[in-house]
């Protein structure tokens, strides 16, 4: 059974607009958290240490178990703010 790890990525814009995101396609895991399905060259995760299928549990300190949780927890960063994770 693997355990947790930290990782630390870097929070950059998903688009024009000032809206901010992981730069990865995740979708909610039934087994809790959020399954990283696919990470975008340059987005947030890219080179944060995190893989495709990866489970996301906690977010900048706050537990994470559905795309919802994702978008509240990331609502409190801005562009260039660095963001702790567990995967």
């Amino acid at each position: 059974m693997r355990l947790d790890r930290l990782h630390f990525a870097q929070v950059k814009r998903q688009d024009a607009k000032t809206m901010i995101g992981l730069g990865a396609m995740i979708q909610t895991d039934p087994l809790g958290g959020v399954r990283v399905t696919r990470i975008f060259p340059g987005g947030s995760l890219d080179g944060s240490g995190v893989a495709v299928e990866d489970r996301i549990v906690r977010l900048g300190g706050v537990a994470v178990e559905s795309l919802d949780d994702v978008g509240q927890a990331l609502s409190r960063f801005k562009a260039g703010d660095r963001l702790e994770l567990v995967a």
